[in-house]
């Protein structure tokens, strides 16, 4: 009876451990699994406790008793915790149409997207993301709170990331401003990686499509596609010369586009024209390690771009020393120092603006905003945040051009 009831201990023990790490980890529809888990293993636990107790009649069984539960749950919770490095989000290969009557290329939109649902996999690569930048590893013990934040920004949105609609909505304004090129598109990409990359090439080639164009809605280009970029162009490399392959192009990132900089200036202005002395934080994406302290491409061409929209805004009336650039994270100054320091200078009105991000989505839904109400600024100075970009007119016209501009390049040579 003794050895069985050992065994009930630190079973129950360790399946409410590692129950309590799932109820970190996965999706809302199936926390209640989770918690009846812990229920369970905690009742078998204590009902196996207190029959050792019994047995050898003495207070030392309980407290024996109540280490090894303790030790059998940590280890059931470690358990989890160390296998979500093998959690994966798994992502689709989008569907590759046939071509247009006299097309030969296929257009492809690569957007870097957050899952439409909370996604466990998801958390799992940006964990990886992250360590790949020289961050640590997280601590086994407070892994799964990473996955706990990540759902709870789902939940403060209702449980859905606008950015998949968005993209799709951008996607079908530049197919209607290619309806007179000799293009086919374009196909959303919305989770691409180099699996991904090699799959929609491959799928257009058995199309019959001789080229495929590449193109982001993006100021610069974030890591996640870049490295997907470099991965199809490995794999290419490496592939026998005999083999039949599109030719694949690249458009330019949008951090030259004087359009798009003027318009954002303009809904940003649009936003602060009625106070007396409104202030402005134009937000960008900070970025971890190395590449987040301006020594890469992506910070240049962000802080240029930034730049231009903050020249453009002083232009129609905001004080320069008003119009302060700033990082979502990792960098300073962030959104909640920033927004700190434009209250003390005396703004009446301050406009958040993440200037970089072509889509709403959870950053600019839930980070930004609470970024703002911890600088705790005057109930009588109100904080405007306004939305990105989206699939405004004047996005859709930059890359069409820029995907007219790859293709007439490469005809050229």
């Amino acid at each position: 009876m003794t050895p069985l009831a050992w065994t009930g201990v630190v079973g129950g023990s360790f399946a409410a451990g590692a129950a309590l790490a799932g109820l970190l980890v996965v999706p809302r529809r199936r926390e209640p699994l989770t918690l009846a888990g812990i229920a369970v293993g905690l009742a078998v636990a204590v009902t196996a406790s207190g029959a050792i107790t019994a047995i050898l009649g003495t207070p030392l069984a309980a407290v024996v008793a109540g280490l090894v539960s303790l030790g059998g749950s940590v280890g059931g919770y470690a358990l989890v915790s160390a296998l979500l490095s093998g959690v994966r989000h798994r992502c689709d290969l989008p569907t590759v149409p046939p071509p247009r009557p006299g097309s030969d290329t296929l257009v492809a939109l690569l957007v870097d997207l957050e899952p439409e649902s909370y996604a466990p996999g998801d958390v799992t690569r940006r964990i990886s993301e992250l360590t790949d930048t020289g961050l640590p590893d997280p601590a086994l013990a407070v892994l799964p709170f990473f996955y706990a934040g990540h759902k709870a920004r789902y939940r403060a949105v209702g449980g859905v990331n606008p950015e998949g609609a968005q993209a799709a909505a951008l996607g079908e304004r530049l197919e209607t401003l290619l309806e007179g090129e000799r293009v086919t598109g374009p196909v959303v990409a919305p989770c691409p990686d180099g699996d991904v990359l090699a799959g929609i090439v491959a799928a257009a080639g058995a199309a019959g499509f001789g080229r495929v164009v590449l193109a982001s809605p993006y100021v610069a280009e974030p890591r996640r596609i870049a490295a997907a970029k470099r991965s199809l162009a490995e794999a290419r490399h490496g592939s026998r010369s005999g083999e039949a392959a599109p030719e694949v192009l690249h458009t330019r990132t949008l951090w030259t586009s004087a359009a798009i900089a003027d318009a954002v200036a303009e809904r940003t202005w649009a936003a602060a024209r009625d106070a007396t002395a409104p202030g402005v934080a134009l937000v960008m994406h900070g970025r971890p390690g190395p590449a987040g302290h301006g020594s890469d491409a992506f910070a240049e061409q962000e802080n240029s771009f930034a730049n231009r929209v903050r020249t453009a805004v002083a232009e129609r009336g905001v004080e320069s020393e008003r119009i302060r650039l700033c990082w979502d994270s990792w960098q300073t100054p962030d959104v909640t120092e920033t927004v700190r320091h434009l209250a003390m200078t005396g703004c009446d009105r301050i406009i958040v603006a993440p200037v970089t991000y072509p889509f709403t989505n959870l950053d600019t839904l839930v980070e930004l905003p609470a970024a703002a109400r911890q600088a705790r600024v005057d109930d009588d100075v109100p904080v405007v945040h306004l939305d990105p970009w989206q699939d405004e007119p004047v996005v859709a016209e930059e890359i069409a051009t820029a995907i007219v501009r790859a293709i007439r390049d490469s005809d050229a040579l």
